[in-house]
């Protein structure tokens, strides 16, 4: 499961990659929930709502995802979708959103 947690993630030149610092405390989180045999949850900071207001009606072509975000939604779709094919208990990708907060 971390292999596949490791090649979804993102990597950017300009910020260094401190995934390898998280892995013995993921490794511990991902244990103790197939223990309990429970899916596995990945909450996603992401995903601002997309309602019009007359601060942000240039921001917005529409209130459908767009086609960044259709494939975005697909990757996760695709990375709850490998973890199942390798756990029983398979995974859920929860999308938050603070947009109401800064909107």
């Amino acid at each position: 499961m971390l292999s596949i947690i490791s090649a979804y993630r993102h990597r950017s030149i300009n910020v260094p990659d401190r995934f390898e610092q998280f892995v013995p405390q993921l490794h511990k989180q991902l244990t103790d929930t197939v223990s309990k045999k429970e899916p596995v949850r990945f909450i996603l900071p992401a995903f601002p709502f997309k309602a019009p207001t007359a601060n942000n009606k240039s921001k917005i072509l529409g209130s459908f995802p767009d086609k960044a975000e259709e494939i975005a939604l697909q990757t996760l779709d695709g990375f709850a979708d490998s973890i199942a094919e390798i756990y029983e208990g398979g995974a859920n990708v929860m999308i938050v959103s603070d947009a109401s907060v800064y909107g």
